[in-house]
């Protein structure tokens, strides 16, 4: 199943978020961009998920989020795995996981903040994808 979100529509929901994820490994990067920009022939799906879990682990254990530190964990640990989901379907499947309604709010703007930028929605001008 291809994810697409139509043009001039904001994502929505994690499917939208997973919609996202794909947008913005596909774009094209500047040259002035923090990941490599033109320099690099793609971004690496692997590396820009394990930059952000990374991140989100150590943000929700500063927060006490012990819900989001074990999803983040158990995602981590599954991604060496042959059977591990792709990232979009993670993202896609975060409100069957069973959390709170605090802690899915929090991961999904989180989750959406860094996923505009990476997609080139957020802030303009600042050179960076994430």
């Amino acid at each position: 199943m291809a994810l697409r979100r139509p043009a001039g529509r904001q994502a929505e929901g994690f499917a939208g978020l997973a919609n996202l994820w794909v947008e913005g490994l596909s774009r094209a990067h500047d040259p002035g961009c923090g990941c490599g920009g033109l320099f690099m022939p793609a971004l690496q799906a692997d590396m820009v998920e394990e930059d952000l879990t990374d991140y989100l682990l150590a943000r929700y254990r500063q927060l006490a989020d012990e819900d989001l530190v074990r999803l983040i964990e158990a995602r981590k640990a599954a991604v060496p795995g042959a059977a591990a989901r792709r990232f979009e379907g993670w993202i896609a499947g975060l409100d069957q996981e069973g959390l709170s309604p605090e802690s899915l709010k929090r991961i999904e703007a989180d989750l959406r903040t860094f996923l505009e930028s990476l997609g080139g929605q957020g802030q303009q001008g600042i050179g960076i994808c994430y």
